[in-house]
């Protein structure tokens, strides 16, 4: 056999010019830009800490959520496709992290639902309920508020790429009796995107164009948001009870501040060790002296430079403090001058000049700011 000629050493003895590419490294190969939904962000730590967990239809209204809930809720997502459950079960340690969440929002079904070559489903109804059993317990674990989203519609084939799903309405059935039996509200993605799905969804596809993640955006934005006003209100309906029970207990206000004007306060240490019955208010002298507990509440999170969030804290010292969703404390009247009223505050506009009860609370809203009243949440 006769020895051949190298290939380049061949083409330019042919006199043809020859350009050899560098070799491209793995990592460039691999690199790929980051959607958008993935892009970690900075916390205002004052902010409630909300955490997304789903697929890739909730990868699609991660982005206008959280510009929905610009200054009211830091949101964040899991770094990844949620996939199914049994992803999740294989997954959601890492994806909690340490777990320092104030609500979230998560969704598994219609990977589930996927039909497998051999005409299962990836995770089969009985699997599917075992394994949101276990991620609901894991999840709850948290002390997080939770909130359930059902799985989107499907279409009906044929799809692009060509699959099969079996039916999510199966699937959703299934959740929701979880969801009841753990007593976690569900908000019904399903029920509120169906009507415009239509319109909303990519053809051939289950995934939704630009303006059905802004139409879902919206139903997940207006949950959230609705939840953590519903958990500061009902901080302030336990608030504004326990001072009127004290009352009832001791016929007094508790509070040293007394005669003249009403008493103007918070949520802070004077009023809350005593009616937590903290040691220091239990002793002789104290202004609960027969141990009555009466309000308790879940431990608040940091909120940073010694604020916390979302419940009580207690110092070193003993002192407890109550802080509403969005790191600040309740505002509270009471009618220690007895005249059966309380002046209403400032910030309201129009109606009386006064308030017929003898204690009101507030929460000044995620702005913190009495003066702009439109978030505020009020007892009255």
């Amino acid at each position: 056999m006769k020895p051949t000629l190298p290939v380049v050493f061949v083409l330019v003895w042919l006199g043809l010019s020859v350009t050899v590419a560098p070799p491209v490294s793995a990592q460039q190969q691999e690199k790929k830009p980051v959607h958008p939904s993935l892009v970690k962000i900075e916390d205002d730590p004052r902010l409630p800490r909300v955490l997304l967990i789903g697929d890739s239809i909730s990868m699609g209204y991660t982005v206008p959520v959280r510009e929905r809930l610009k200054g009211k809720a830091n949101v964040h997502r899991i770094p990844a496709n949620g996939g199914p459950t049994s992803r999740g079960i294989a997954n959601l340690d890492n994806w909690l992290g340490d777990g320092n969440w104030d609500l979230i929002h998560f969704n598994w079904g219609i990977h589930d639902l996927k039909h497998m070559p051999d005409g299962t489903r990836q995770v089969e109804p009985a699997d599917y309920e075992e394994n949101l059993r276990a991620l609901v317990e894991k999840l709850g674990a948290t002390g997080a508020h939770l909130v359930w989203a059902s799985t989107t519609p499907i279409p009906d084939p044929p799809l692009k790429p060509e699959r099969t799903f079996g039916d999510e309405t199966e699937y959703n059935a299934i959740a929701a009796k979880v969801m009841t039996e753990h007593q976690v509200p569900i908000n019904d993605l399903h029920a509120g995107i169906s009507p415009r799905f239509s319109e909303l969804h990519r053809p051939q596809d289950l995934h939704f164009t630009a303006e059905g993640s802004e139409a879902l955006a919206d139903l997940v934005a207006a949950e959230i948001e609705g939840a953590f006003e519903s958990l500061a209100k009902a901080r302030i309906r336990q608030l504004y009870t326990a001072i009127q029970t004290y009352f009832t207990e001791y016929r007094k206000f508790p509070t040293r501040d007394v005669g003249g004007d009403d008493s103007v306060g918070e949520s802070n240490a004077d009023l809350m060790n005593i009616l937590t019955a903290s040691k220091k208010e239990t002793v002789r002298g104290g202004l609960n002296p027969r141990q009555i507990v009466f309000c308790s509440f879940p431990e608040a999170r940091p909120a940073g430079e010694g604020r916390f969030r979302g419940g009580i804290s207690e110092s070193d010292e003993g002192d407890r403090l109550l802080w509403d969703p969005w790191g600040n404390l309740y505002r509270v009247v009471m009618d220690t001058n007895y005249d059966s009223r309380i002046p209403t505050p400032s910030w309201v506009e129009g109606g009386a000049v006064a308030i017929p009860q003898m204690v009101i609370v507030w929460s000044a809203g995620p702005d913190g700011l009495d003066e702009t009243a439109e978030d505020n949440l009020v007892s009255w």
